[in-house]
């Protein structure tokens, strides 16, 4: 999955999310503007200024290798998902204190920031990923989907897989 998100002053203005096999002019079609790229997909990772001509011609790339205002405290940094860490940075930016970084996507990510430092955190499965296990790796549950407003008690299988999903 590609995705994109559009900032102005700290607020998100516009997200978008294609299929991973989209060809990156079909990505960058249409946009006018970028800050920076940050990407684990090699189509985009690799790209370095072949941008349409509709681009900017100032694209700043991020990578592990960019200048992080936060001090890195995870023993293994070149595996630590860009994802994780531009958002790590970007929220102590935003904040300037001690953090639990959360995100929710495909898996859901908690992120420790503490005295200026990324300290590490924890990566579980996200909402989908957990209602399509439930049905994957048991032989009787049905797949349903997510229902933010169910209740914590399910009183229906269907009820009671939400309640699972949304409260643990």
């Amino acid at each position: 999955m590609l995705k994109a998100a559009f900032f102005r002053q700290g607020e998100s203005e516009e997200v978008l999310l294609l299929p991973a096999d989209t060809h990156v002019d079909e990505f960058v079609a249409g946009l006018n503007r970028w800050l920076s790229v940050s990407s684990e997909v090699e189509a985009l990772a690799s790209c370095s200024g072949h941008w349409p001509g509709s681009m900017p011609k100032k694209v700043k790339r991020i990578n592990r290798a960019s200048n992080w205002p936060l001090e890195m405290h995870y023993d293994t940094p070149q595996t630590l998902g860009l994802d994780r860490l531009l958002l790590a940075n970007a929220t102590w930016l935003e904040f300037q204190q001690d953090l639990l970084v959360i995100t929710m996507g495909t898996c859901i990510t908690y992120n420790i920031v503490k005295d200026g430092a990324f300290k590490g955190g924890a990566i579980s499965p996200g909402l989908q990923m957990r209602f399509r296990a439930m049905k994957d790796y048991t032989s009787d549950l049905p797949l349903v989907k997510g229902n933010p407003e169910a209740p914590i008690l399910g009183t229906s299988t269907e009820g009671s897989l939400q309640a699972g999903v949304n409260v643990a």
